[in-house]
């Protein structure tokens, strides 16, 4: 059966960190793109790096509520 746990407040500053650390880099390398892709890669990567942006922001304020509880299997 699943397992439902709260994961430590250590835990979770540790993940938000991590996803802050992640956040930034991966910011910084979109901000470097040129404001106009004129390549189907260039294309391609700024999407991809759009995409990280928005997973991260969306599990960063999750972290940022408090608890946070995972499913086990």
């Amino acid at each position: 059966g699943q397992k439902v746990v709260r994961i430590s407040d250590r835990e979770r500053t540790e993940m938000l960190e991590g996803l802050r650390a992640n956040w930034t880099a991966s910011n910084k390398e979109f901000m470097e793109m040129h404001l106009v892709v004129d390549t189907l890669k260039g294309s391609n990567r700024r999407q991809l790096l759009e995409d990280r942006l928005a997973d991260l922001e969306r599990n960063i304020a999750i972290l940022e509520k408090g608890e946070v509880y995972v499913v086990l299997e």
